[in-house]
């Protein structure tokens, strides 16, 4: 498992999701090509709500970028809510269990899903989930492509429930050209290339002679995989 390389990453473009949905980018980029000069208000980020549902590395990482950095409101939404350190305490404002993500949902401005493959988390996010958030809110998918169930999300951005959407992941990829998820205005993708930065090949050869080190040597591997939660 290299997933401390991918953490800083991932969570670098969801921020850049947040701030380009926040600012307008693809309404500038539109404006631009038509050589219009349009004033338009954008939204402020300071003291929105962002929920991040799957608070393992990656939504830790985003949670201290956007508390920090931007200075939003964070609620971390975990299975176990009771099992965080003290440092990821300090990067978000609540931290609840999955007992009480309705209620967290309706008040967000930004979801981020975070959430590992497993099969508790097989369609995770359905139309009914999107119903519960904010008319405007964004969507943002980190984790895995099994959460989501493409076709409510295809329905809930088609017909204005939220706002918009950003993806690193489907559940077939590459995305298949009959997809309706391309047809979407509302909707920001990437081919799962979020963690593709430069310098990706040496950090994955390091992450592998560290754990072939530990492994001659007879110690335990690095961040090894969990084989009975699945990640």
């Amino acid at each position: 498992n290299a997933g401390r390389y991918f953490t800083e990453p991932l969570a670098e473009f969801g921020l850049s999701c947040i701030l380009s949905y926040y600012k307008n980018h693809s309404r500038l980029m539109e404006l631009k090509a038509k050589r219009q000069w349009v004033k338009e208000t954008n939204r402020k980020v300071a003291g929105d709500h962002l929920v991040i549902v799957g608070y393992g590395s990656i939504g830790q990482k985003l949670a201290k970028m956007a508390k920090c950095g931007l200075r939003m409101k964070v609620t971390s939404v975990k299975k176990s809510p009771q099992n965080v350190t003290a440092e990821a305490k300090a990067y978000s404002d609540n931290i609840v269990g999955l007992d009480q993500l309705d209620d967290t949902l309706s008040d967000a401005d930004v979801v981020c899903s975070a959430l590992p493959v497993t099969s508790e988390t097989d369609d995770f996010w359905t139309k009914e989930k999107f119903q519960k958030m904010k008319g405007s809110s964004l969507f943002i998918n980190l984790g895995r492509g099994n959460c989501v169930n493409e076709q409510d999300l295809y329905e809930s951005l088609n017909t204005k429930i939220i706002g918009a959407a950003a993806l690193d992941v489907f559940k077939t990829e590459p995305l298949p050209k009959e997809s309706p998820l391309w047809e979407l205005d509302n909707l920001f993708y990437s081919p799962h290339s979020a963690n593709f930065y430069n310098g990706f090949g040496a950090d994955i050869l390091l992450a592998f002679t560290e754990n072939l080190t530990e492994f001659l040597n007879g110690r335990p591997l690095l961040t090894k995989v969990n084989k009975v939660k699945g990640y």
